[in-house]
């Protein structure tokens, strides 16, 4: 399950129940990510695979973090996370 501060970061994002929801129905491989700046948590992704395809949910950089680059380094942790998962 994710860490209680992604669900904070998700939760401030706007990404509420009916969506976090999606993450606790995938039965395959899924795992979270959680990006930190300065020493501090500062984004939250969920991906998940089925079979050859990767799926990336519910990708939130908190406000004061945005325009860093960490959407982009989540992405690339999500996309080699899914590599090594057999999607391709």
């Amino acid at each position: 399950p994710p860490l209680a501060i992604q669900s904070e970061i998700w939760a401030a994002g706007g990404i509420g129940p009916a969506r976090l929801a999606i993450m606790h129905r995938v039965t395959g491989p899924r795992t979270t990510i959680l990006g930190r700046l300065r020493d501090a948590p500062a984004g939250s992704a969920f991906v998940a695979c089925d079979g050859d395809v990767a799926m990336l949910h519910a990708l939130e950089v908190a406000a004061p973090f945005r325009r860093g680059g960490l959407g982009r380094h989540m992405l690339t942790a999500a996309a080699a996370w899914a590599l090594g998962q057999g999607a391709g």
